[in-house]
C-alpha cells in the first residue's frame, strides 16, 4: 500500500475513532492564497557549490489550507490539510524552465504519496486543571531551540508543565521526541531528536530559561548537510593543487587523471558526482529570555552545539566509487611507510555556537522600531581546521525569517519548505546586524514593515571567496485586512550581492578564468489571501 494512502486512512481513522456520544465544538478554517510573483537573479539553490544567481520566474501561483478541529472538553483534535505550492507551468514561467505541477518544488505526484497534504494530525490532551499538564502526540508543528535547531510539521510527542496560571507558581517546562522528517516515508525515521526546556516565568509571554536537544543521526543527515563545505574543499583544493603544480613544473599525473574524470563524469562538478555518507551524534544547549518593559521588548537566545560525526565523502566516477579519505590514507602511507594504518573515513569533532537578539520599541502606539543580530559560527576549510574540530554551527531544519531573501521571511514564510542547513552559505556562518519599522496606521487594518540587514561570512578561505561580505538586503511588506475573509498584500525585496559571490566564470582547473560579479537578486510580490473560520 502506497505512503500517502495510509496518509488519508489515518485520518480517516482518527475521524471515525471519536465516539459520537462525546460532546465536542467543532471549528472549521480554510484559506486560499493567491501569488502573482516577478522575481529575477535568484540564488539556485541545486547546486550550492557554483552559488550562481541565474533562477527566473514570473507569474501565478497558490497554496491552499483546511482544517477542523474538535474541543472535547478536556481534549482536542486537530487535522490540517496543506496543498503546499502549487505552480502550474502554464501559469508559472521559470528559469530553468519547468514542465509539470509542482508541489513544494516537488511533482504533485510525489508530494501526494510523500505527504498525502497532511500539515496536522494530533491529538492534545489537558491531564491537569488550567492546563497545568498538557500533551500533544501525532503529526504536529514541533519547534527545538527556538526554531533555530528545528521547525517542521512531523510526527512525535510533546509533554509540557505550565503552573503559572493555575498553581501561580512561576515555572515552565517541557519534554519533546520527534522524528526529523515527517513525510509518510522511511525517510529520516531512523533519526530521532529529542529536546527539553525548563523556564522561569516572569509573567505571561515573558520568561527566561535552559534548553538541550540530542540528535541521532541514522539517515546520513550530517553528511547531507555538510556535503556543500566537503565539494567546496575537494573541488577548489583540486584546482588549488593543479594550479600549483602547473607554476612549478610538477603537475600530479594522479591529479590530471582525476580532473579528467571529473570534467567526463561530472560535468566539472564535484557535486554532481558526490555523497556523503556518515554516522553521527549532534548535542546543543543553551539559554533564552524575553521580557516586555512597557514598550520595550527584549528577546535572545543563545546555544552551544556540540558532538561527533564520522564522515566518509564519496565520488561516484562512473560504476567506481572513489572514497576520498581511503584514498588519502592511502597516499600518505606510501608516503610514509607501513606504519600508517588509518583508512577509515574522517571522525570530525564538532563545536560551534549561536547568539541571537531581538528588541524593539514602541515609540507611539502602533509604531516601532526593531533591532536583531544574529550569529551562527562559521568555518573556513573542512580539511585543515585544528584537530579535526568543524566550527561551523549545524540544524537539522532550522526556520530562520529574519531577511525574505537571504533568510525565509516573507507573506510566504508559513509555507516555506524547511531545508537541511549548516550556518551561513556552505558552512562559513552568518553575521547579520539589521534595523527595522513597523507602522499600524489604521490599527489592525493596515500593517506596514520595513527592514534592511547587513550579511557577512563568519569564516572564509581566500582559496575560494575574497571577501566576507555576503551582501545586504532590504524588504518592505504591507498587508491590508480589506474584510473579515480577504486580505491584500505586496511585498519588494533586494538583495545586493557581496564579493562573497563572486567567483571563477568558468570551472577551470588551472586557474586564470576570469572572476565576475553576480547580478543582484530582487522580488515583486503580491498576495490575495482568502480565508474562513467558522468562529468568527
Amino acid at each position: 500500500m502506497k505512503p500517502g494512502t495510509l496518509a488519508w486512512m489515518a485520518a480517516a481513522t482518527s475521524l471515525l475513532a471519536v465516539p459520537p456520544a462525546l460532546a465536542a465544538e467543532w471549528e472549521w478554517n480554510a484559506s486560499l492564497s493567491n501569488r502573482g510573483e516577478f522575481k529575477k537573479n535568484f540564488l539556485d539553490t541545486s547546486d550550492q557549490m557554483r552559488l550562481k544567481f541565474d533562477q527566473e520566474g514570473k507569474g501565478y501561483y497558490f497554496y491552499a489550507v483546511g482544517g477542523v478541529e474538535g474541543d472535547f472538553d478536556s481534549w482536542s483534535f486537530t487535522l490540517t490539510l496543506d496543498s503546499g505550492i502549487i505552480r502550474v507551468p502554464a501559469l508559472y514561467r521559470q528559469v530553468p524552465e519547468e514542465t509539470q505541477v509542482t508541489s513544494n518544488g516537488n511533482a504533485v505526484a510525489d508530494e501526494a504519496r510523500e505527504t498525502g497534504f497532511v500539515r496536522e494530525l494530533y491529538i492534545d490532551a489537558d491531564l491537569a486543571p488550567g492546563g497545568a499538564l498538557t500533551l500533544a502526540a501525532g503529526k504536529y508543528n514541533a519547534s527545538v531551540g527556538r526554531d533555530f535547531i528545528y521547525n517542521d510539521y512531523t510526527f512525535g510527542a510533546r509533554a509540557e508543565i505550565d503552573l503559572l496560571a493555575e498553581q501561580k507558581v512561576p515555572f515552565r517546562a517541557s519534554l519533546e521526541a520527534v522524528v526529523s522528517d515527517g513525510t509518510f516515508t522511511a525517510a529520516g525515521k531512523r533519526s530521532p531528536l529529542l529536546s527539553a526546556e525548563a523556564a522561569y516565568k516572569f509573567g505571561k509571554g515573558e520568561e527566561a530559561g535552559v534548553l538541550f536537544a540530542y540528535f541521532h543521526d541514522g539517515d546520513d543527515y550530517i553528511g547531507e548537510v555538510v556535503k556543500p563545505f566537503v565539494s567546496e574543499y575537494l573541488q577548489y583544493g583540486l584546482v588549488s593543487a593543479a594550479k600549483h603544480g602547473k607554476q612549478s613544473g610538477k603537475v600530479n599525473p594522479n591529479l590530471l587523471k582525476l580532473l579528467g574524470a571529473i570534467e567526463n563524469q561530472c560535468g566539472g562538478d564535484l557535486d554532481t558526482c558526490l555523497r556523503v555518507e556518515n554516522t553521527g551524534e549532534l548535542f546543543w544547549t543553551g539559554v533564552f529570555a524575553n521580557k516586555i518593559f512597557r514598550r520595550f521588548t527584549l528577546e535572545g537566545t543563545a546555544i552551544l552545539n556540540f558532538g561527533s560525526a564520522n564522515l566518509d565523502p564519496i565520488l561516484t566516477m562512473g560504476v567506481e566509487d572513489v572514497h576520498i579519505y581511503e584514498k588519502q590514507a592511502a597516499a600518505k602511507k606510501v608516503r610514509q611507510g607501513a606504519s600508517t594504518t588509518s583508512t577509515s573515513p574522517s571522525d570530525k569533532e564538532i563545536l560551534s555556537y549561536m547568539a541571537d537578539v531581538d528588541v524593539s520599541f514602541e515609540f507611539v502606539t502602533g509604531y516601532s522600531l526593531n533591532a536583531f543580530f544574529l550569529y551562527l559560527s562559521g568555518d573556513n576549510n573542512f580539511e585543515k581546521v585544528s584537530n579535526n574540530q568543524m566550527s561551523a554551527f549545524i540544524s537539522v531544519l532550522p526556520y530562520i525569517t529574519k531577511t525574505n531573501i537571504f533568510f525565509s521571511g516573507g507573506m510566504n514564510e508559513s509555507a516555506s519548505a524547511r531545508a537541511l542547513s549548516t550556518s551561513g552559505v556552505n558552512a562559513h556562518g552568518v553575521i547579520a546586524p539589521g534595523i527595522g519599522v513597523t507602522a499600524e496606521p489604521v490599527g489592525d487594518v493596515l500593517d506596514l514593515k520595513l527592514g534592511w540587514a547587513m550579511l557577512f561570512a563568519d569564516k572564509i578561505n581566500s582559496t575560494y571567496a575574497s571577501s566576507k561580505a555576503y551582501g545586504w538586503e532590504l524588504n518592505f511588506e504591507a498587508d491590508w485586512a480589506a474584510t473579515s475573509w480577504l486580505d491584500v498584500m505586496l511585498q519588494a525585496d533586494f538583495f545586493k550581492t557581496g564579493a562573497f559571490f563572486n567567483h571563477p566564470e568558468d570551472y577551470d582547473p588551472y586557474g586564470g578564468a576570469p572572476t565576475v560579479d553576480e547580478p543582484d537578486p530582487w522580488r515583486v510580490l503580491l498576495g490575495v489571501d482568502v480565508h474562513y473560520d467558522s468562529e468568527k
